[in-house]
């Protein structure tokens, strides 16, 4: 780090999800030293008196992330992930080509629902924003919903009638496996932030 920022206590290091722009976060578990923003305007560290410390880099750390613009492209993300749920929601019957039903209102309405409980609950953590890496109308009426980390992945499968499985793969190959269906939603969100941690 450059001798112009402010120094920070046992930084932990978070990665932002692909749908975000190349960019690194450090969020300090302790205050920065001194209680007022740094004075220098080449400065890099980001500092917000009504919320966390963060300093965030992009572009190699060339170009500081303000927490503006971090919450405009937290907004963008998130509003084109409910853009894809409403065009899976749009889907008519036989869109699969092999006869499929198309995704069922109670389905739409429980991915909705888990997209937007994990995304607040990242956002009041102070945990980068965290949005399905991609959403998928299922056969049968149903929708899959997938996050990934730096290491795990867990794919939701929501069915027709709301329930939830999923699949959750651990480490790289080989990877292991772990499969379940008919678990809770509260299940279902501990798996989504162990993968985001």
């Amino acid at each position: 780090m450059g001798s112009n920022m402010q120094s920070f206590t046992g930084p932990e290091r978070f990665m932002l999800p692909e749908r975000f722009p190349s960019q690194e976060r450090f969020i300090p578990s302790e205050r920065p030293t001194g209680d007022a923003p740094p004075s220098s305007p080449s400065s890099t560290a980001v500092y917000t008196p009504s919320m966390p410390e963060i300093a965030i880099y992009i572009n190699e750390g060339k170009q500081p992330l303000t927490p503006r613009s971090e919450a405009e492209t937290a907004r963008q993300a998130f509003a084109k992930t409910m853009e894809d749920l409403e065009r899976i929601a749009a889907l008519g019957a036989d869109w699969d080509s092999y006869g499929s039903a198309p995704p069922t209102t109670v389905a739409v309405g429980t991915a909705r629902r888990l997209i937007n409980t994990v995304y607040r609950d990242s956002l009041l953590s102070a945990r980068n924003p965290s949005l399905p890496f991609s959403v998928a109308p299922l056969s049968g009426g149903g929708i899959q919903l997938e996050w990934r980390g730096e290491t795990n992945t867990v794919e939701v499968e929501i069915g027709p009638e709301g329930a939830f499985g999923y699949l959750l793969i651990k480490g790289a190959e080989p990877c292991v496996y772990e499969e379940e269906d008919s678990v809770s939603e509260s299940r279902i969100l501990e798996l989504v932030r162990s993968v985001q941690r």
